[in-house]
């Protein structure tokens, strides 16, 4: 069974939320990238 271990100090499970959320935004970022690259030249003329 898997669970935080409650022996853990708070600063580490701040330190792994935040390297979590770092890896999730950087899929996203390149989701994001894949997906214009998908559109037409047209549609993504936001994307600098």
């Amino acid at each position: 069974m898997s669970g935080i271990e409650v022996e853990r100090p708070l600063q580490t499970i701040y330190d792994e939320i935040r390297r979590f959320r770092r890896e999730v935004m950087a899929r996203m970022d390149r989701l994001e990238a894949t997906l214009e690259d998908c559109l037409p030249a047209d549609a993504g003329a936001h994307r600098a």
